[in-house]
């Protein structure tokens, strides 16, 4: 038998030595950290691939980032006092009154969470500091990438300090997987999210080091990092009320001596005060109900303890149990609070109310599609292969019952209520999830795994693998990434991975074509791009200061034009701005190009949320959804309107109407009255068009009498109303009224040919060639004029953006 022991023993115990070095630790987070960058960089390979630049404002994956590029130049420019300090009323963006914004102006100071613009400018500080020259648009467009991988990196730190090294690797390797940890750092993306989970990641280690080491002056450092986060996302509530809840848990428990007592208060207490002093509602914030009454019965309780000593377990049990009821009736008090008049000023409302109890959801609030509730199907795209890991370890981790375990279990629940109330706080859970999931991962593979030397060579070997795995499925998930990160200012919405210029062309034109103080109308989703690249003035904007303003807005794109014209006159607007996404018709694999339908990513796609927030009930916004078609007109003024969901223009009538099912509902208009009836039987749907075309007597008389007519049924007709808003019209005046365009402007030949050449095979629809000429009963709009439209003809359609003047008065 041939003695394997002698001449591999030492072969073994030196591969156990190098896997199990700090070396080979290093390596492996040097490259966790240029594959992490490298995927959330890939965009901007994207866009150079196209020739897009990669700067600012071209980058830039989101809308708020415009505002803090804005706030962070100017902090550059004038010092890190300047944003407090009134010394500057003369600068172009004055920060105690900003005219430019929210016209006639907003007082920026009391509504703006400035930890953003600090952190930025801060970093543009320390590149400069080593002989680095980065542009401040520069700083904005990259740093929330190399911040998103060094998070990853930092996860091994937490991990090991936790649990140990292997789960510490394990949990840096399933962060460069969790799109959780991607979506919101891609290159471009600089919002609260990737800075706060920096920030997160280092307080967690601090904290966690100075529990278990019992140094108090890391968890002070710890809970400054929180603190300081209160002032970039509102979201730092999670990790410090967390870590307050903790505190509680371990008074309950009666786990804590004096120096953990000493640990908790030194991290409690800055986080809970710093927001204070960095927050636009100042002192007021410790009146606020979720950011003050954990943390103060968290430090109440620990201190109590700590003072009275163990002696006192029968007045500190009635404690602790009074203490838990009153936690329990203030989250109850808590999820109701926020609906009942007489503590809305000190309970939760607006999303963090909608978070606490996500049923509540009211107003704007419900428009906002990052604000929605969470599915199954957003838990798995944020965590995949993780999903069956989690409550693994939460089973794990209850099970151990040690003090920082129950921390992370408490986090990791925290987190899905988080999730599972409000899309967008996936980020709340990404940190907890993923040690969770590595520490999971490591217990199975120790269980699987006998010997020390197996153990660690098939421990090496799984990181490798893994690194292997996580370069693989981002390669073949990267489409998805293109899509979440394409900047929406030049990202088509049809589908592709298209990119157009529409919105950068308009924004020009604008900049250099109108007024230097012009005031600029547009929905609120627009208002950044308007007020910081093409530099107007606007009327709102992200920042969603004012609903009452924001419902203006809304009033006046579902008014019809007068309404319009009043509504944004009195506001001071003297441009309006709208836009959508047209997609040409596809039926059984047929392009038809001679049929636009709004795809719904633009103002019309938004118009159900202007209807809610404009207070429309259901039946109303139903009627309005059902109504306002473009007609497809024919010779005797019979408009027949086809029921697709969203208005759409069309001049090729039978393919358009081909995929009608039985039982659909159809619309058509006479005189100014849309009347509504049901096909009850639509085995001849393309007579229907036909139909129309006979003599109006005999067209009257069968849509009239409810007569049947080649396997045709017609109900009764019903009249409803006929919601011509100024939204439609601006949209669809310029297909309707192409001479309107000025063709150094917009390409109308594109438009002119494109209809011509699908009507010239019918002579009956020849006529119809260039839009609705002859429809009737609609009038083009008379108090704006249209001066602007940009329209980039692409495979699958275009981004069309227009540009309207109010007339004078």
């Amino acid at each position: 038998m041939i003695n394997l022991k002698g001449p591999y023993s030492s072969w073994s115990y030196g591969l156990k030595r190098v896997l199990g070095s700090p070396v080979v630790d290093v390596l492996l987070l040097i490259l966790v950290f240029f594959i992490g960058l490298a995927e959330r960089l890939e965009p901007l390979a994207y866009l150079q691939s196209n020739g897009i630049p990669i700067g600012f404002p071209w980058a830039i994956a989101t809308l708020d980032p415009f505002f803090h590029y804005l706030v962070t130049l100017r902090i550059v420019e004038y010092g890190p006092l300047s944003f407090f300090n009134s010394l500057y009323p003369t600068l172009h963006y004055p920060y105690w009154n900003d005219t430019t914004t929210w016209f006639p102006g907003r007082d920026v100071t009391s509504n703006y969470m400035v930890g953003i613009a600090y952190f930025s400018a801060f970093t543009y500080w320390v590149a400069r500091f080593f002989d680095l020259y980065p542009s401040v648009g520069q700083i904005i467009v990259y740093m929330p990438a190399i911040l998103g991988a060094l998070t990853v990196v930092l996860l091994y730190p937490l991990g090991k300090v936790l649990f140990n090294r292997k789960v510490g690797l394990l949990a840096a390797v399933l962060g460069l997987l969790a799109p959780a940890f991607i979506n919101r750092s891609m290159a471009g993306h600089i919002k609260g999210e990737p800075i706060d989970l920096f920030l997160w990641v280092v307080a967690l280690t601090l904290f966690v080091k100075s529990y278990k080491e019992g140094k108090p002056i890391y968890g002070l450092i710890a809970g400054l990092i929180i603190g300081f986060s209160g002032s970039v996302w509102g979201g730092y509530l999670y990790i410090m009320n967390g870590i307050a809840l903790f505190a509680v848990a371990m008074v309950l428990l009666e786990r804590i001596d004096d120096v953990k007592g000493q640990v908790l208060v030194a991290t409690i207490v800055p986080s809970a005060v710093l927001p204070a002093m960095l927050l636009p509602e100042g002192a007021s914030w410790l009146r606020s109900f979720s950011a003050i009454v954990m943390p103060v019965l968290a430090v109440l309780l620990v201190s109590i303890y700590t003072l009275w000593g163990r002696s006192q377990k029968e007045r500190l049990h009635i404690l602790s149990v009074g203490t838990l009821a009153v936690i329990v009736v203030s989250f109850v008090i808590m999820f109701v609070g926020a609906e009942v008049p007489a503590l809305s000023h000190i309970f939760p409302s607006g999303r963090l109310a909608t978070v606490i109890n996500p049923f509540a959801a009211s107003g704007i609030e419900t428009t906002v599609g990052e604000q929605e509730l969470s599915s199954w199907t957003a838990f798995y795209q944020d965590y995949l292969f993780m999903l069956p890991l989690i409550p693994f370890a939460i089973y794990l981790l209850l099970k151990s019952r040690t003090d920082l375990n129950l921390l992370l279990a408490l986090l990791v629940l925290m987190g899905i209520y988080a999730e599972a109330s409000m899309v967008r706080l996936d980020q709340l859970l990404a940190i907890p999830a993923v040690i969770a999931s590595g520490y999971a991962l490591e217990r199975l593979l120790a269980n699987s795994m006998h010997s020390s030397a197996i153990n660690n060579r098939g421990f090496g070997a799984t990181v490798v693998l893994g690194l292997v795995i996580a370069g693989a499925a981002f390669y073949s998930v990267k489409p998805a990434y293109y899509d979440a990160s394409l900047p929406p200012m030049i990202d088509t919405g049809l589908g592709t991975a298209s990119l157009d210029t529409s919105w950068l062309q308009a924004l020009e034109w604008l900049k250099t074509n109108t007024p230097q103080n012009a005031v600029v109308a547009s929905w609120w989703d627009y208002g950044y791009w308007l007020n910081v690249v093409a530099g107007k003035t606007t009327l709102n904007d992200g920042a969603t200061i004012s609903t009452a303003r924001i419902r203006q807005v809304a009033d006046a794109f579902l008014g019809n034009q007068t309404e319009a014209y009043d509504i944004l006159y009195k506001l001071g607007a003297q441009y309006v701005v709208a836009t959508e996404a047209f997609g040409f018709w596809t039926y059984n694999g047929q392009i038809y190009p001679g049929t636009l339908l709004p795809i719904g990513i633009g103002d019309i796609g938004k118009s159900t949320a202007m209807m809610t927030i404009a207070g429309w009930n259901n039946s109303k916004m139903s009627l309005y959804l059902n109504s306002t078609y473009v007609q497809i007109a024919s010779n005797f003024g019979y408009d027949f309107e086809i029921p697709m969901g969203n208005p759409y223009v069309t001049n090729y009538g039978n393919q358009a109407v081909a995929n009608l099912s039985d039982g659909a509902l159809v619309f058509f208009m006479k005189n100014d009255v849309v009347y509504q009836t049901k096909i009850i039987n639509a085995t001849a749907i393309s007579q229907i068009a036909s139909k129309a075309n006979e003599s109006s007597t005999t067209a009257s008389e069968w849509i009239a009498n409810n007569q049947k007519y080649n396997g045709i049924y017609w109900t009764k007709p019903t009249e409803v109303p006929y919601y011509n808003t100024f939204l439609y019209q601006m949209l669809m005046d310029p297909f309707i009224y192409p001479n309107q365009f000025v063709p150094y402007y917009m390409n109308y030949g594109y438009i002119a040919s494109l209809m011509e050449s699908y009507a010239s095979s019918s002579s009956q629809l020849a006529q119809y060639a260039v839009l609705y000429s002859n429809l009737q009963n609609y009038a083009p709009l008379t108090k704006f004029q249209l001066v602007y439209a940009a329209l980039q003809p692409k495979e699958g359609g275009f981004v069309l953006v227009v540009v309207y003047k109010l007339n004078p008065a």
